[in-house]
């Protein structure tokens, strides 16, 4: 019987990375056979974006910089009104 998988862990600050795997072999000599690589290793690398690429693809509203209503303010910062 030959149990494959792949798993996605987290080193500790300690180093050691922990693994609790059922086999349904209890009682057995097993060989175990790991390879640890870094989240993202083998992914090819990100081209640089190109200045421009989406021009004409994002609108904005007018009053986009324009300061927000009071009671729209209040609520991001944490103030809530119970009046409709």
């Amino acid at each position: 019987m030959k149990l494959e998988f792949t798993a996605h862990s987290h080193v500790g600050r300690d180093g050691i990375l922990h693994l609790d795997v059922a086999t349904e072999l209890p009682d057995t000599d097993v060989s175990v056979r790991v390879i640890v690589e870094p989240e993202g290793a083998g992914r090819t690398k990100r081209q640089p974006r190109e200045p421009g690429i989406d021009e004409g693809k994002v609108w904005f509203a007018p009053d986009f910089e324009d300061p927000l209503p009071e009671d729209v303010l209040a609520a991001f910062e944490g103030a809530y009104s119970t009046d409709p």
